[in-house]
């Protein structure tokens, strides 16, 4: 009686599951969304590939890379680490603009939202953006940010 129980059970949860799987697969996800999920498998890829390399020419390591959404606009954000009487303002926009040179916010915003036209492409620019941010090696509570 107890397997009887048990097996009715095991049936009818699986049918709850089932059922809640059927509603997740009629659910569209809009581009944003899937943009958003984009950027984030984007982030975890550079940080792995990426961790503990050498950037610059001050000693500074990559540590990782994130999505910071705002109410506003998105930041694809590049954290790097040094010694913080080399953290400036000035070598953040630089190495923010390293980033940029090399092409990466136009590659990455055609990667993640695909399709759009070439006016989307430009009105994103205004929210959308590349960020640096530099990390004192000695004290993590010491940052310098840019976009």
């Amino acid at each position: 009686m107890r397997n009887l129980v048990f097996i009715l059970c095991f049936i009818f949860s699986g049918s709850a599951i089932a059922s809640v799987l059927d509603e997740l697969k009629r659910t569209p996800a809009t581009k944003y969304e899937v943009g958003m999920l984009r950027l984030e498998l984007g982030a975890m890829m550079v940080s792995k590939d990426l961790e503990g390399k050498s950037v610059g020419e001050h000693g500074f390591e990559f540590q990782g890379a994130r999505v910071d959404e705002k109410p506003d606009s998105v930041e694809f954000v590049f954290t790097v680490e040094g010694r913080a009487k080399d953290i400036s303002e000035g070598l953040c926009e630089a190495m923010k603009n390293t980033f940029e040179d090399r092409g990466a916010l136009e590659e990455m915003k055609k990667e993640v939202w695909p399709g759009l036209s070439d006016t989307q492409y430009a009105a994103i620019a205004d929210e959308f953006f590349l960020a640096v941010e530099l990390v004192s090696r000695e004290n993590s509570a010491f940052t310098v940010s840019c976009r």
